[in-house]
């Protein structure tokens, strides 16, 4: 099963280098990876300041990431005729304003309300690991997404 992953992995990265990949899901794809590279810094500054643990972060991250999978498997991407390409119609931002939500509660519960509610720190970094492992498992998908309609509009093997 790993092997077959890393197969999808390659065969996408080859349809990424033919050029085979719409702009917008580029962009996609790199909004998701910044929001993965910002929430496990976030995650690393809370273990490093011992607010939160590596085992919970790790059972979370694991958690977020299968739902994060599940649910990029519900966007269905779509193939141009014409350029002969694949392509997402919309771009959602919605992890992106969560995670400044997430970041803008994180400073109001440190100025004001840390010395009243100690677990707060606790359980907003439980709710950045899901999200981190959201991300990651949205990334994985989209991966495996684009290979699957690249190779169900042109029938051929990408490697």
């Amino acid at each position: 099963m790993i092997k077959k992953f890393k197969k999808d992995i390659q065969d996408t990265q080859v349809i990424f280098q033919n050029g085979k990949i719409h702009h917008m899901i580029l962009l996609r794809i790199y909004y998701i990876l910044i929001m993965l590279i910002i929430g496990l810094g976030i995650i690393i500054y809370d273990i490093l300041l011992n607010r939160f643990t590596v085992l919970p972060a790790l059972v979370l991250m694991a958690i977020g990431y299968l739902i994060g999978f599940y649910f990029s498997k519900a966007r269905k991407m779509d193939w141009d005729e014409e350029k002969k390409l694949v392509y997402l119609k919309r771009f959602d931002l919605t992890s992106g304003i969560l995670l400044a939500i997430y970041i803008i509660i994180r400073i109001i519960i440190k100025l004001f309300l840390d010395n009243y509610y100690h677990n707060a720190s606790e359980v907003l970094a439980g709710s950045i690991a899901l999200l981190v492992g959201g991300s990651a498992g949205n990334f994985i998908g989209f991966a495996l997404a684009i290979k699957k309609t690249h190779e169900e509009n042109n029938k051929i093997n990408t490697v």
